[in-house]
């Protein structure tokens, strides 16, 4: 009973509030609407008064850029028949030009060629011979270097396995000797207390025998 009366209040409350907001969104909705409408209404008659003034606008614009256009049209060809005979001109000085260049080139190619192949014939034979002595020089270096390289290395790494070896050998004879240690106190802790446990068993074997003989 008081769970349904403590609700009833909650839910008439909550009934209310919702009809106010329905009443609150109809009335905002309709006020919107009409905002709305009175928008597009002013949007309209915008419109129309803007595309009549662009399209004044437009055409003295075009108008404008038509003159324009025959004008620089014919400021261009002007300038363009100008800079056709100036091209002509320069086109015929500059091939005489590159002409006469172009054989002081090829000649100076000729002498160039003839003496960088004398030159390089001369300096390939040395080349050659050099090369040579060379190859049979570091051969003999190398194979030196090589072995005495191997001699050390042999040397090093006999060495290197003996002290391994010896450290190997030291570290298992200590670990055996660890382990035999441990063994020989296991013993000596298992022999104390079976010795232990024994004494403990013998007393009270010895104190229930002596109970006995009090009781009898």
């Amino acid at each position: 009973i008081q769970t349904q009366w403590r609700g009833y209040y909650p839910r008439r409350d909550y009934r209310e509030y919702r009809a106010a907001v329905r009443i609150q969104t109809l009335c905002r909705m309709k006020k919107k609407f009409s905002e709305y409408k009175r928008f597009l209404a002013a949007r309209r008659i915008q419109l129309k008064w803007r595309c009549s003034r662009d399209s004044s606008a437009y055409t003295r614009y075009r108008a404008a850029v038509l003159i324009q256009s025959i004008h620089r049209g014919a400021k261009a060809y002007v300038g363009y028949k100008r800079y056709r005979a100036a091209t002509d001109i320069q086109s015929v000085w500059r091939a005489k030009v590159a002409q006469s260049y172009y054989k002081q080139y090829v000649a100076a190619r000729c002498i160039q060629a003839a003496w960088r192949g004398k030159y390089t014939h001369i300096a390939y034979t040395i080349y050659q011979a050099e090369s040579l002595a060379a190859t049979f020089i570091q051969t003999a270096w190398r194979g030196f270097v090589c072995q005495t390289d191997y001699l050390i290395a042999l040397n090093d790494v006999i060495i290197v396995q003996t002290v391994a070896r010896r450290r190997l050998a030291t570290k298992e004879v200590s670990s055996l000797r660890r382990k035999k240690a441990e063994y020989y106190a296991v013993l000596d802790i298992q022999r104390s207390f079976r010795g232990y446990k024994g004494r403990s068993i013998a007393k009270d074997r010895q104190a229930h025998l002596e109970n006995e003989k009090t009781c009898q």
